[in-house]
């Protein structure tokens, strides 16, 4: 299984990485808009600034630490930079919750077990692990959705997306293609009170519509597509969710008279 392979590796890496592995600071940053789905909550959903930054798991003997800044296990690296990873540790620090994981000696990354409340879990029916995308997209670094947070430089702008993602049988595959990772548009709507607006919902890895996602409590059709009504004045948010799959970007909706 993965997670044994993984814990196979995490000990090798052990053996090798230490706190000694830390290096200075970098200074490269940028905004990104990032977004964290734990396993029944939203626990990040926005703008964040952040760069290069060593990241520590674990604690005593099993402590690592290790910089995160694109390089990875490249024997050219590019100019250090932003990276999932450490938008995610801006995240955590700017929300207080923590995470924890190990780190993979072959990649140079870490993979986490841990975010929030939200752990990793296998009983041999079905799997739950931690994976991140960038603009929906599985990154070419890493396994999968897995080992991949400090090695992929993301851009000022790009939407990065850690998610709690379950998926049948046993951890063979975090990229199981029938996961969807759920977006909402529009983000943003202003509607009068007693009218009605539609949304659609699609998968934002490949762009096909998500026919019994939940809207407010409205199905999505075969289009993807739900008409939404409104009957108080005021601010509200609402998310798609559908079961198994990852829960959408947030809707904010504002209600006029």
């Amino acid at each position: 299984m993965l997670s044994l392979r993984i814990a196979f590796l995490h000990l090798v890496a052990f053996s090798a990485i230490t706190t000694t592995n830390a290096a200075p600071e970098a200074t490269a940053t940028n905004t990104v808009n990032l977004r964290i789905e734990a396993n029944t909550s939203t626990l990040y959903e926005g703008p964040i600034t952040s760069g290069p930054r060593n990241i520590t798991v674990g604690s005593g003997n099993n402590k690592v630490t290790f910089i995160c800044d694109g390089a990875g296990a490249m024997p050219s690296p590019p100019p250090p930079g932003n990276t999932p990873t450490d938008a995610l540790d801006a995240a955590a620090k700017a929300r207080g919750f923590t995470y924890d994981g190990g780190f993979d000696g072959e990649f140079n990354d870490f993979y986490f077990t841990r975010i929030g409340t939200s752990t990793e879990y296998d009983n041999g029916t079905y799997f739950q692990s931690w994976g991140s995308l960038v603009n929906y997209q599985v990154s070419k670094f890493g396994e999968g959705l897995t080992l991949s947070g400090c090695q992929q430089l993301v851009k000022a702008g790009d939407e990065v997306l850690w998610a709690f993602i379950t998926v049948k049988g046993t951890d063979s595959s975090n990229t199981d293609p029938s996961v969807l990772f759920l977006k909402l548009a529009p983000t943003a709507v202003t509607v009068k009170k007693g009218k009605g607006t539609t949304v659609t919902v699609t998968d934002g890895r490949s762009g096909v519509v998500v026919q019994n996602a939940s809207v407010a409590g409205v199905k999505t059709d075969a289009n993807g597509k739900a008409t939404l009504y409104f009957f108080e004045t005021g601010f509200f948010q609402y998310k798609a969710h559908k079961t198994g799959d990852v829960r959408s970007n947030v809707m904010n909706v504002t209600v006029t008279d």
